[in-house]
C-alpha cells in the first residue's frame, strides 16, 4: 500500500482504522491491473460508525489487494443498526 493510497482510506470519514497483514511468501499479478500482490495479504478497513459494506451488515471491509478495497468502499451504504445507533448516542453525549 502506497503512502497516498493509506493516507487517503484513512482520511475517509467512513473509514475508523485499517490495517494490513503481508504474507511475503508468494506473488501473483492482477491480470486486470498488472499490478503484483502477495498471495495471502489481506487488507482490513474497518468502517466508522454509522456505515456498513454489505447485506449482512458488516461494519467491516477485507480484500486481498488494494483494487478489491477500492471497489468494495464504493458500496459503503450509511448503517441504522442497534450497535450503530447507540454509539451514535453514546458520542452525542461526549463532550
Amino acid at each position: 500500500m502506497t503512502p497516498k493510497t493509506f493516507l487517503a482510506l484513512k482520511n475517509n470519514p467512513k473509514v475508523d482504522d485499517l490495517s494490513y497483514e503481508p504474507d511475503n511468501s508468494s506473488k501473483e499479478i492482477n491480470p486486470e491491473t498488472g499490478h503484483e500482490f502477495e498471495v495471502g495479504s489481506i487488507y482490513w478497513v474497518y468502517l466508522a460508525t454509522g456505515w456498513y459494506h454489505d447485506d449482512e451488515g458488516k461494519h467491516l471491509v477485507t480484500g486481498s489487494n488494494l483494487a478489491d478495497i477500492h471497489e468494495q468502499m464504493r458500496e459503503i451504504q450509511p448503517c441504522e443498526c442497534d450497535q450503530c445507533l447507540s454509539q451514535k448516542e453514546q458520542n452525542k453525549d461526549t463532550p
